[in-house]
């Protein structure tokens, strides 16, 4: 891509921001009569046992939802699992235990042969020594069986997690036993794990589900949690009066694209750049401001997200497999509110004081 000089960048912004002014007096008047940022699930519990309590009740076919076995049928005809198998005797928990003490997150038993698992990693939390071979190695027990991977944006097991050559030594076996679902877009490639990607997400299940159901109140829950993944996995939320904003100005002249274009490649380094200002400020207030033998540390992984955590050397430590692990108090963060944070003024005073 050709360089783009600083005046087209400056014009290019200098044009787009009324646009987007005026799209914003636009919505700010469709909320006020639609409230459409409301969400229901911002105020609910959607850490990641909430969730797996939600996307399991949808999965049960004695789930309050009355509808029986169609939402999973609807999920396990996209996986091609279990296919002409009946469904209404379909068992589904939460937190099943296994050996070693290990929890799954959501397990689906069917016919006692057929086994589907999901290991919930929907808020991106870090995955323990050898979990995922742990739970793929206690699904063998199984004629049948499939680990749904659940991360935000398709991001794949750590190398301490599950070693490849496992996954491809299920492969080459003939049998799918292991798959990676996106919550949101998929927003990865090349990461070695596109083999094992599915070519559909949570969300476009969510809306199969909604398609599907003839309930009215059913209809607006499956919308809910459908509206609250896409806010929460889909990158940043931009409505459809600034997208036709931004859209109708670009189409004027073609500079517009190439700029709009160099914007759009360059937007993952700048996040990443706030990102770390962000939480560098975090933690050298927190070294200020607290007192005692306090460990602060910043993390940034491309695979997990970025978060600050901080813990306590006197804190109690826990054990967890082979591992030895210390209570510790984590803070995580997206793009999106980071661009919240720096855009409001009330944020911004927050910020900086």
């Amino acid at each position: 891509m050709t360089s783009i000089p600083q005046r087209e960048l400056e014009r290019f912004f200098a044009e787009v921001g009324p646009r987007l002014e005026t799209a914003q007096t636009l919505d700010d008047e469709l909320d006020r009569q639609l409230a459409r940022r409301f969400n229901v699930f911002r105020y609910l519990r959607t850490d990641e046992m909430g969730f797996s309590r939600i996307i399991a009740d949808l999965l049960d076919p004695a789930g309050d939802h009355g509808q029986g076995t169609a939402f999973l049928k609807l999920l396990t005809a996209k996986l091609d699992f279990a296919e002409k198998v009946n469904l209404d005797g379909a068992r589904v928990q939460t937190e099943r235990v296994i050996h070693d003490r290990r929890r799954v997150d959501i397990v689906v038993e069917i016919d006692g042969k057929h086994c589907l698992a999901i290991e919930n990693k929907s808020n991106s939390a870090v995955d323990q020594e050898s979990q995922v071979e742990d739970y793929l190695r206690w699904l063998r027990e199984y004629s049948h069986s499939l680990l749904i991977y659940l991360s935000p944006n398709g991001e794949g097991p750590s190398e301490e997690s599950v070693d490849r050559k496992v996954i491809d030594d299920l492969a080459d076996e003939g049998a799918q036993r292991f798959v990676i679902m996106p919550c949101g877009p998929c927003v990865l490639s090349d990461d070695g794990n596109d083999d094992f990607r599915l070519p559909f997400s949570l969300v476009d299940w969510l809306a199969d589900c909604r398609r599907d159901c003839d309930v009215d109140r059913l209809r607006w829950y499956l919308r809910e949690i459908e509206t609250y993944c896409r806010q929460q996995y889909g990158g940043m939320t931009v409505t459809d009066s600034k997208k036709n904003a931004v859209a109708d100005f670009l189409r004027r002249d073609s500079k517009n694209l190439a700029t709009a274009l160099a914007v759009y490649v360059t937007w993952p380094e700048v996040a990443r750049k706030v990102r770390e200002r962000f939480f560098e400020s975090i933690k050298e207030k927190i070294c200020e401001s607290m007192e005692g033998n306090y460990i602060v540390g910043v993390h940034g992984e491309e695979s997990y997200g970025s978060y600050i955590g901080t813990y306590r050397m006197s804190w109690r430590p826990y054990v967890v497999g082979d591992q030895e692990e210390r209570t510790h108090v984590q803070m995580w963060t997206s793009s999106t509110l980071l661009l919240q944070v720096f855009r409001d003024p009330t944020l911004r005073e927050r910020r900086d004081n």
